[in-house]
C-alpha cells in the first residue's frame, strides 16, 4: 500500500504479488485482450502537451484444468508525457477486473498510477457577448389593393379560369369566401393573395364577416 494526496491506493504491482501465487495454486490464469484504444493529445498547465489513452479491454479467466472461461471486460484510462500512457491504461483495466471479479476491497478513491497530472483547459473561456437586439414580431401579411373585386379574375378551378369574380352566381362566390379561402395562405402565390384580397372585399361590401 502507498500514500498519495492523503489517500492510499493499491498499484499494479501489488495485485500482481498477490493474484500470482493464489491464480497458480487454483490453476487459473488471465488472458488480456484489448478491444480498442483511444489516444488523446491534452496540453498541460506548464505549456507541454500529454497523451490521454483510453482501452477497452477483456480479460478471459480460463481455468486451465478442464479450459472453461469466464470473461470480463473493463476500461482502463492513464495520462503520461512520454510513451507510458497505454501501458498506464492497460495497467489500470487489469487492476479493475481482478478487483471486481475478486471482490478485493479497497479503501478511498484507487488509482492506477501514484501521480496524475493536471492538463491545462481545452478551451478557453470565450467572451460574452452582449446579446442581440430582438426584433418586433411580424404584423399579418398585407393584401394587395384589387380596386373593384369584381373585376379581379379566377385563377382556380377548371370551370371558373378566366371569368372574374363578379361574373360567377353568387353561391360559387360565397364558394370561394368560406371554402377554398380558409385553405389558403395570404403570401402562398400573388394570385392566391389578389383572390383572397377581391373576396375580403366582397364580404365587406355585402356586410358579411371575411
Amino acid at each position: 500500500m502507498r500514500d498519495y494526496q492523503g489517500y492510499n491506493f493499491r498499484g499494479i504491482d501489488d495485485v500482481y504479488n498477490v493474484l500470482s501465487p493464489i491464480l497458480a495454486k487454483c490453476g487459473l490464469c488471465i488472458l488480456p485482450r484489448m478491444i480498442a484504444r483511444q489516444c488523446e493529445e491534452v496540453p498541460t498547465k506548464s505549456g507541454g502537451s500529454m497523451r490521454y489513452v483510453t482501452v477497452e479491454a477483456e480479460f478471459d479467466f480460463v481455468s486451465v484444468e478442464d479450459g472453461s472461461s469466464h470473461t470480463c471486460r473493463t476500461f482502463g484510462e492513464a495520462m503520461d508525457s512520454a510513451d507510458k500512457a497505454t501501458n498506464k491504461a492497460m495497467s489500470a483495466a487489469y487492476k479493475y477486473a481482478a478487483f471486481q471479479a475478486f471482490a478485493i476491497p479497497t479503501e478511498g478513491d484507487n488509482d492506477a498510477d501514484g501521480h496524475t497530472p493536471d492538463p491545462a483547459p481545452r478551451y478557453a473561456p470565450q467572451p460574452q457577448r452582449p446579446a442581440a437586439p430582438s426584433r418586433p414580431a411580424a404584423g399579418p401579411a398585407k393584401l394587395p389593393e384589387v380596386g373593384n373585386w369584381r373585376d379581379v379574375p379566377i385563377h382556380v378551378g377548371k370551370k371558373y379560369v378566366g371569368q372574374t369574380l363578379g361574373s360567377v352566381p353568387e353561391s360559387v362566390q360565397q364558394w370561394f369566401l368560406t371554402e377554398w379561402k380558409k385553405d389558403k395562405r395570404v403570401g402562398e402565390f400573388a394570385d392566391n393573395d389578389r383572390l383572397i384580397a377581391a373576396l375580403e372585399a366582397m364580404a365587406r361590401e355585402n356586410g358579411g364577416a371575411a
